[in-house]
């Protein structure tokens, strides 16, 4: 991936990491998750193929 070029220059994911003391902070995209999923907004996925709703 182009994304990998950059080693540790590029942050992804919902948890930012310090590299220098491994402590783990939840970005705004964690907390939105945690509230999506508190509030019944996300449905999990149904199986491979599976049409839920048009």
């Amino acid at each position: 991936n182009f994304e990998w070029a950059f080693g540790y220059a590029m942050r992804f994911g919902i948890v930012y990491v310090d590299f220098e003391t491994q402590e783990r902070f939840p970005k705004d995209s964690a907390r939105w998750l945690r509230d999506s999923i508190a509030a019944g907004e996300l449905q999990p996925p149904g199986a491979a193929g599976e049409v839920r709703q048009m």
